[in-house]
């Protein structure tokens, strides 16, 4: 049955006067047009986050809030058990489907509980994260899974290379513009970026990967007939002979400039320990997560100077 208007349920109005009206409210616009018309303005992200009420004069209690969750939070785990059961190899009921399932396991190595509601947390990130690497997953439901994860808090973001750690927006705005130019230094830095944030770090991977995008960008520019040569020999060339090349900053003068873009490209050179064996002791053996992903935010904005003419060759 209809109910077209307040004189219809007298109950209703009658509980909303007792217990929740105390002055008439603002008349309601249409939802889907008022919605649609000012997406811009209150679209989640573009204005401070909503906070419950007992956050928002409590510093600790806002900040317990915003923090990002590593594994999978309650309130997340019965969405991401359904989009499995949409994109995984699984049946109508949530279990896993035969041949699918065996290679699920063969890849890590270990017998996956029978239905995908057995998963724990770090199996069900791990699931996800390889039928994202592998390209099983259709765009559409990755997208799907990137709005479930943020809007859940997830210290995890879906792509369609798996699953990377959430990092500051302006760095994953600067590193997605230059991934996204044709070339090899895109590609390098792409994969500096899976190895650096994604579920399986290897930092001494994103560092060689980033340091790659890097000659791949520069050696066109300081050494066009030599297509062998490395970031160190990079260097060489345009200390050698620094007048050839204009950086695009004004600066301290133009061959001042290159000399401190040549600071920039030593810094990323001379902190990859592990380029070499060493006998030296003391020295780290291996390039830590930290100083790779610096690596690969260096390499990122030395990239782009190459690649949107910030630098280079003079009479170019």
């Amino acid at each position: 049955m209809r109910v077209s208007g307040p004189a219809q349920c007298p109950a209703a109005l009658r509980a909303a006067d007792r217990h929740l009206v105390r002055r008439a409210p603002a008349p309601l616009r249409p939802m889907g047009r008022g919605c649609q018309a000012r997406r811009g303005s209150c679209a989640m992200g573009e204005r401070d986050r909503w906070l419950p009420r007992h956050a928002r004069d409590d510093p600790e209690a806002a900040q317990a809030i915003e923090t990002l969750h590593g594994g999978i939070p309650p309130w997340l785990r019965g969405h991401l058990d359904d989009w499995l059961r949409q994109s995984a190899p699984v049946d109508r009921f949530g279990f896993w489907e035969g041949r699918p399932h065996l290679r699920l396991q063969a890849a890590f190595g270990t017998t996956l509980p029978i239905h995908v509601s057995g998963l724990d947390a770090e199996q069900a990130l791990d699931v996800i994260d390889y039928l994202l690497a592998e390209g099983g997953v259709d765009p559409t439901d990755c997208e799907e899974l990137e709005q479930l994860l943020s809007e859940g808090r997830s210290a995890w973001r879906a792509t369609p290379h798996g699953l990377q750690r959430r990092v500051e927006a302006t760095l994953q705005r600067g590193v997605a513009r230059v991934v996204g130019a044709p070339g090899r230094p895109g590609r390098y830095l792409e994969d500096a970026w899976q190895k650096a944030w994604g579920r399986r770090p290897d930092a001494s991977g994103a560092y060689r990967a980033a340091v790659q995008a890097v000659e791949a960008s520069y050696q066109p520019i300081v050494s066009p007939r030599n297509k062998r040569t490395t970031l160190g020999g990079l260097i060489r060339d345009i200390e050698g002979a620094p007048t050839k090349f204009r950086v695009r900053f004004q600066g301290d003068g133009p061959e001042e400039n290159v000399h401190r873009l040549v600071a920039m490209l030593r810094l990323l050179w001379r902190s990859q320990w592990d380029r070499h064996g060493i006998v030296d002791e003391d020295v780290p053996l291996h390039v830590s997560l930290d100083e790779a992903r610096d690596a690969v935010a260096l390499s990122a904005s030395l990239v782009h100077l190459a690649q949107d003419g910030g630098f280079i060759a003079a009479g170019a």
